[in-house]
């Protein structure tokens, strides 16, 4: 009984050595095939930039001799496209579209040969661009691409925050990791309201592990933001890059949204401070008028 046991023990063993080489002969194989078949040349160079802008300004109106502050709020988006050639050539004619659930349109050329674009706002989702090089109705290229549709909920246009440091949290679509965040923080204000602290950073996505996240404008600061009026600007950006590809089409570019705001960093004068109502004279902070 024992040594039948041996003897299958030994076959299976033999049996077990046999198909594992086989499977390594096969991948072998195939990583040859692989290798022999040629990459498709670069026929066409392909250029895609999104640009997203959402910008809160203050204006100033005068009645009757009396300031009248209002926030005016901008949202801009600007798509382009430049197609050349491998030699570097423009491609005129060309047919290119944007498409997703329900929505299609149309990227025109306008006075430059080869550059096409669009100022369609495009919400957060995902994406698919068409071209049709020679406009024969078939795509010689397609990429799909998502748009972050990037929203800050704080601080908020207009808010009071501290000078020892504050919170910027916002909300993305899809994957949070997909993009890369960046943030700063200049001088707004005029006069004696100009805070001193002008700040830039790139905010490491390693570090965040939930989609509304947190940053603390202090955390690599060495000292405190100093009181005055500051223009924040926060940027999603995500790239995009498809370089490798089986049409012979090299593809590039880059998604960016900002959002431009004023907030206010400690205490700083009525006055010079257009969030707040008008004063003809500041007898909270008397000091800021020296």
């Amino acid at each position: 009984m024992k040594k039948t046991s041996l003897i299958l023990f030994l076959l299976l063993f033999v049996l077990i050595g046999c198909v594992k080489q086989q499977d390594a002969e096969q991948l072998e194989m195939e990583n040859k095939d692989l290798q022999a078949q040629p990459r498709a040349e670069i026929e066409y160079k392909a250029n895609f930039n999104i640009l997203k802008t959402k910008s809160y300004k203050v204006k100033t109106e005068y009645v009757y001799n009396t300031p009248k502050h209002r926030t005016e709020i901008k949202e801009i988006t600007s798509i382009s496209l430049s197609l050349d050639k491998a030699d570097g050539s423009d491609i005129s004619g060309a047919v290119v579209k944007i498409k997703s659930d329900g929505q299609e349109f149309s990227l025109s050329e306008g006075l430059f040969p080869g550059l096409y674009s669009s100022e369609v706002g495009l919400s957060g989702g995902e994406y698919n661009l068409l071209i049709d090089v020679d406009g024969d109705g078939k795509n010689e290229a397609e990429e799909s691409f998502i748009v972050p549709g990037s929203e800050l909920t704080a601080p908020e246009h207009g808010s009071k925050n501290s000078n020892s440091g504050f919170g910027l949290s916002w909300q993305v679509f899809g994957d949070f990791k997909d993009y890369q965040y960046t943030y700063s923080l200049f001088n707004a204000g005029d006069g004696y309201c100009r805070g001193k602290s002008s700040l830039q950073d790139i905010i490491k996505v390693k570090d965040l592990f939930e989609p509304t996240t947190t940053v603390e404008f202090n955390q690599s600061l060495e000292k405190e933001i100093t009181d005055g009026l500051y223009q924040l600007m926060f940027k999603t950006i995500e790239y995009l890059n498809d370089s490798n590809r089986a049409d012979g089409v090299q593809f590039a570019g880059v998604v960016q949204e900002i959002t431009d705001l004023e907030v206010v960093v400690g205490n700083i004068c009525q006055c010079c401070n257009h969030f707040e109502p008008p004063c003809d004279q500041d007898l909270e902070y008397p000091n800021c008028h020296k």
